[in-house]
C-alpha cells in the first residue's frame, strides 16, 4: 500500500513544519537584521539542519528503513545514521541516558536545563518494575522518579496534589523526574494538552515557593500511547511549543529476548544474524532463545502419517527437554549446537540463492502490513525472523527424528547418545540437502 506522511511522522499535521521552524528559531535566537550575508547563510543552514533533525525525532523506525526505496534514496544513508546512531529511539532508558547526560556541564556537574519531552509510543506503558531501570538511566535515586497514569485521576485537584504536594514538595527541590503516561492518546487529546499546561504551571509555582536558585532540575516526560493505524492518528499532535521535545520511541522497554537493534540488522541476512548467535559475537540473542522460540512452531509444521500421529507430542517433549539443558557447568549443550549449525548451513544456502533478497528482509518487513498487526517495528522483525527460521528448523527436526531417533539423544547409556550425536554432527554421514527443504 502507499504510505503517507502520517505513517512516517507520529502526530503529523499541516502546521508541523512552521511550528518546528518557529521553535528552532526561538531557541537559536539570532537577530537576522545584524547578521552579515555570510553569517545569515550559516544561520539559515543551521536552522534548516536543526528543523530536519527535530522532525526526524517524531519519525517511526520503519519509515526510516523504507527510505532506500523512496524518492529520498540519495539521502537515506545520512538520515539512517542520524536517526539510529546520533539520536536515541531504542528505549526510554537509553533516551534518558543520552539526553540528560548531554545537559551536564564540562566540570561534571548538572547544568540546570530541565527536560520537557512528549514521547509517543506503540508499545506497552511503563510499570513499577521499570522504574529502577529508568532511575538508573536518569542518574537519579528511584525515590526521585515518579510514574503516574493520567487516567487514574478523577479531578484536576487530585492530579495537582499527586505531582505537587505528594511528589515535588517532599523532594524539597532536589532533582527529579516525573513521568505522566496515558493510553489511547488519540481519544483524550484535550486532557493531554490540559495536563501538560498544568504540569508547567505547577512546576513554576514550586520553583517560586522554594526559590529557583535552590531548586535543581525537575524533568517532566509525558508518554502517550498511540495505535498504529494506516495513515497515522490524524487528530494527535506531536510537536509542541514551550520548548517541549517531541520524540517517538517505538518500544519503551524492549524485551531482552530480542533480535539485535534495528541499526545492527541493516544489510544483514537471517543466516548472518544466526551466525553471530552461534559465534557469540553479539550479546543480544542466545542459541537456546532462538531455538526454543521457534521449536513449537517448527514441530507443528512436521507432517506425520497415520502410523506416527502420536509422535508429535513426544517429539516436542523431547526437544524442550534437550534444548535448555547443559551437559556440564559452563559448557554448551552439544545437541543444541549441532542443531543450530545444521540449521545455519541451510539458512546460508537459502540466502546464497537470493543474496539481495536475503539482505533486504528488513525493508520487506517495513513495507508490509504486518508492522500494523504487530505494533512495534522490532516485534514485526522478530516475527519475520521466526517465520524464516521455523520451516527450515522443521525440516532439520524431521530429519533428526526420522525413525524416532530423538530417543537416542536421551538414552540412559551415554555411549549411545554420544555415538548418535557424533553421527549427526558429521555432514558426511548425515546429509541434509537444501533442495529437500520446502521454502514456505
Amino acid at each position: 500500500r502507499p504510505f503517507s506522511k502520517g505513517d512516517a511522522f507520529i502526530g503529523y499535521h499541516e502546521d508541523i513544519v512552521p511550528v518546528v521552524v518557529l521553535q528552532v528559531c526561538a531557541e537559536l535566537h539570532s537577530d537576522e537584521v545584524f547578521l552579515s550575508d555570510e553569517e545569515r547563510e550559516s544561520w539559515e543552514e543551521k536552522v534548516l539542519r536543526t528543523c530536519l533533525e527535530r522532525l526526524l525525532q517524531c519519525a517511526t523506525p520503519d519509515s526510516v528503513t523504507r527510505l532506500r526505496s523512496s524518492r529520498l534514496r540519495s539521502e537515506a544513508e545520512r538520515i539512517w545514521t542520524t536517526y539510529f546512531r546520533e539520536q536515541e529511539h531504542s528505549s526510554l532508558a537509553n533516551f534518558l541516558e543520552k539526553v540528560i547526560g548531554d545537559v551536564k556541564s564540562s566540570d561534571g556537574e548538572r547544568a540546570k536545563v530541565p527536560l520537557r519531552a512528549q514521547i509517543s509510543t506503540h508499545s506497552r506503558l511503563l510499570s513499577e518494575r521499570d522504574i529502577p531501570t529508568i532511575a538508573k538511566a536518569a542518574q537519579l535515586p528511584p525515590s526521585s522518579v515518579k510514574c503516574a497514569p493520567l487516567q487514574q485521576f478523577q479531578t484536576e485537584q487530585q492530579f495537582l496534589n499527586c505531582i505537587g504536594r505528594d511528589f515535588w514538595s517532599t523532594l524539597g527541590g532536589r532533582e527529579s523526574l516525573l513521568i505522566v503516561q496515558c493510553d489511547s492518546g488519540e481519544q483524550i487529546l484535550d486532557l493531554i494538552a490540559c495536563s501538560r499546561h498544568l504540569l508547567i504551571e505547577e512546576c513554576k509555582e514550586m520553583e517560586n515557593v522554594l526559590h529557583p536558585d535552590a531548586t535543581d532540575c525537575s524533568h517532566i516526560i509525558m508518554i502517550v500511547q498511540v495505535p498504529r493505524v494506516a495513515g497515522g492518528c490524524r487528530e494527535f499532535v506531536s510537536v509542541q511549543g514551550e520548548n517541549w521535545l517531541s520524540v517517538h520511541i517505538d518500544e519503551l522497554c524492549p524485551p531482552s529476548e530480542e533480535i539485535p537493534p534495528v541499526e545492527a540488522l541493516k544489510d544483514r541476512s537471517v543466516s548472518e544474524i544466526f551466525e553471530s548467535v552461534i559465534d557469540k559475537t553479539e550479546n543480544y540473542l542466545t542459541i537456546d532463545q532462538v531455538l526454543t522460540s521457534c521449536v513449537q512452531t517448527a514441530a507443528s509444521k512436521i507432517e506425520d502419517d497415520e502410523s506416527t500421529l502420536g509422535r508429535a507430542t513426544r517429539r516436542i517433549e523431547l526437544l524442550l527437554k534437550l534444548l535448555p539443558s547443559r551437559t556440564k557447568a559452563g559448557d554448551d549443550n552439544r545437541f543444541e549446537m549441532i542443531l543450530a549449525k545444521r540449521l545455519h548451513d541451510l539458512l546460508k544456502v537459502k540466502d546464497q540463492r537470493a543474496p539481495e533478497k536475503g539482505k533486504r528482509w528488513l525493508e520487506d518487513v517495513a513495507k508490509a502490513c504486518t508492522v500494523n498487526e504487530n505494533g512495534a517495528f522490532k516485534k514485526a522483525l522478530w516475527r519475520r525472523f521466526q517465520y524464516v527460521v521455523a520451516p527450515i528448523l522443521a525440516e532439520v527436526i524431521a530429519y533428526v527424528d526420522r525413525d524416532g531417533n530423538l530417543e537416542l539423544a536421551v538414552s540412559k547409556d551415554p555411549w549411545i547418545s554420544n555415538l548418535w550425536l557424533n553421527v549427526l554432527e558429521d555432514n558426511s554421514f548425515a546429509t541434509i540437502n537444501f533442495c529437500n527443504v520446502h521454502d514456505r
